[in-house]
């Protein structure tokens, strides 16, 4: 779990018995259509975020899961228009005074997309998707730092993690590693569950290239 830095006030009013709250975003569409989203653009329940490093049940060294948001639009544009644009959402608190403070909900890109008579039912996942892919490119060689900027270059992403952050990580994240595109190195596995090279790096297993290409905020161990 990422832990975000958020004033006193918002402390105060996530603790208080009642609160008022609202989730907002962005979609923009692949046209470069920019379509602001709020409650009033939600069916009433529709949105479900789904983001975890365990299944419950084990932890799983170098693997991650795709981070899932699940959401109703009500909408007139036809269903086709949603795929591989680009969700951002927020979480925003009310706090005394009547200011409004935010923290980020992730990043994810539009998968599913199905036409109901008021609504298009979407499913987006994080930027982990970028990562379903195999890699036989030319061979990497580095830390686990150098190697992590890499792999996230060669999917279009941006790391999210400072070498320091990294090297904090796992004593092992200094040495000097190579994969090699001969491999046939797979940067993710595929379903819900993806082993990463970059887990094998640091021997864990979480989120390395999240949501905001990267910058993200759900990742939990650079291992991916």
């Amino acid at each position: 779990m990422t832990i975000y830095s958020v004033s006193d006030a918002y402390k105060t009013a996530i603790r208080a018995r009642t609160r008022t709250d609202r989730v907002t975003g962005t979609l923009t569409l692949t046209n470069g259509t920019v379509l602001n989203l709020d409650a009033a653009d939600l069916m009433s329940g529709s949105l479900t975020l789904d983001n975890q490093c365990v299944t419950g049940e084990e932890l799983v060294f170098g693997c991650a899961y795709l981070g899932q948001a699940a959401l109703n639009l009500r909408t007139d544009l036809s269903r086709y228009a949603f795929y591989g644009a680009k969700l951002v959402l927020h979480y925003g608190l009310q706090l005394p005074g009547g200011r409004w403070e935010t923290v980020p909900l992730g990043v994810y890109t539009v998968a599913e997309a199905e036409r109901r008579a008021l609504y298009v039912s979407i499913k987006a996942y994080d930027n982990i998707l970028a990562l379903q892919q195999k890699y036989d490119g030319t061979t990497m060689q580095g830390t686990a730092y150098a190697l992590l900027g890499q792999i996230a270059a060669a999917c279009g992403l941006t790391l999210g993690q400072t070498e320091a952050e990294i090297g904090a990580l796992n004593p092992n994240a200094a040495l000097v590693c190579q994969l090699s595109g001969t491999d046939a190195v797979y940067l993710a596995g595929v379903r819900r569950r993806r082993g990463t090279a970059g887990g094998r790096l640091c021997g864990g297993g979480g989120r390395d290239f999240p949501d905001q290409v990267c910058k993200k905020g759900n990742d939990d161990c650079p291992g991916g």
